[in-house]
């Protein structure tokens, strides 16, 4: 029994690291892509937004960030997974409203 649980945790290594290693190791294009992003005003959102141009200069996608208080952050995010309505790329969440996250989002 030890012997199968070692063989299929090397197999599950193995496969993992075959997807992966076609993945990390491919060039993704996205350029002409526009993302955006929902955050919480503060500074950890401002060292971000000093990346930017960095990404979009190297990827050549364009990048949006909306800033809003939790308040309307929650409120917003909420009204939008729950439409479908796909219009955030990127979000940043407390880990305390994950349970407020709808089913298949």
């Amino acid at each position: 029994m030890k012997r199968r649980v070692n063989l299929g945790i090397a197999v599950c290594t193995i496969v993992l690291w075959g997807i992966m290693s076609g993945v990390c190791g491919a060039e993704v294009s996205i350029k002409g892509v526009k993302l955006v992003g929902s955050f919480h005003t503060c500074p950890n959102t401002d060292a971000i937004k000093k990346m930017i141009p960095a990404f979009e200069a190297k990827y050549g996608a364009k990048v949006t960030i909306v800033e809003e208080t939790y308040a309307t952050m929650h409120e917003r995010q909420m009204s939008e997974f729950i439409a479908h309505t796909a219009a955030y790329d990127l979000i940043e969440y407390p880990y305390q409203w994950l349970a407020d996250m709808p089913v298949g989002v």
